[in-house]
């Protein structure tokens, strides 16, 4: 091979080289995301189960998707056991019914509860999805649509109960 044959192939590796660099550290940020995801999934599985609103089933985790988790956690995520993951299919995801949480958790609460007092509870009890950007702002919303649904009355604008109280 001439020299100037051998320096394309090598400016041709190079190129491929950071192609292949780029295409990692995209999927790495995107396999970040979904990993992300999948714990506010789970907080929020976790939430609904202590509220009571719902029996979450969970999904079964085959021992070959346990030992792939293993390994991409001790060896820093090289390729090792990945051919070995079984496919399962992908579960459904639902959004949050954030209305119909904040009024089962006001109409629980037995009395008259504050805006500052909801969002809390709403954290501590359910948790607050990391796509929520603004927690406090999201409860408020629902607030809103539950009162204006008539599933909890506004006692005065900041204070909230079960529409029991509304004729107070």
């Amino acid at each position: 091979m001439n020299p100037s044959a051998v320096e394309q192939v090598v400016a041709d590796l190079e190129r491929e080289h950071h192609d292949v660099l780029d295409r990692l550290a995209k999927l790495k940020a995107e396999l970040a995301a979904v990993e992300a995801r999948r714990a506010d999934i789970e907080n929020v599985r976790a939430g609904l189960e202590r509220l009571g609103a719902v029996t979450v089933e969970r999904s079964t985790i085959s021992d070959t998707d346990r030992a792939y988790a293993q390994a991409q956690r001790t060896d820093g995520g090289s390729s090792v056991g990945r051919d070995a993951v079984a496919a399962e299919p992908a579960t459904p995801v639902q959004r949050i019914r954030s209305t119909e949480l904040v009024a089962q958790l006001v109409a629980r609460a037995g009395a008259p509860m504050t805006r500052d007092e909801i969002v809390d509870r709403f954290g501590e009890e359910i948790g607050f999805p990391e796509t929520w950007q603004n927690p406090r702002n999201a409860i408020g919303n629902a607030l809103a649509r539950a009162t204006s649904r008539g599933l909890i009355a506004s006692l005065d604008g900041d204070r909230f109960a079960g529409k029991e109280f509304e004729l107070l």
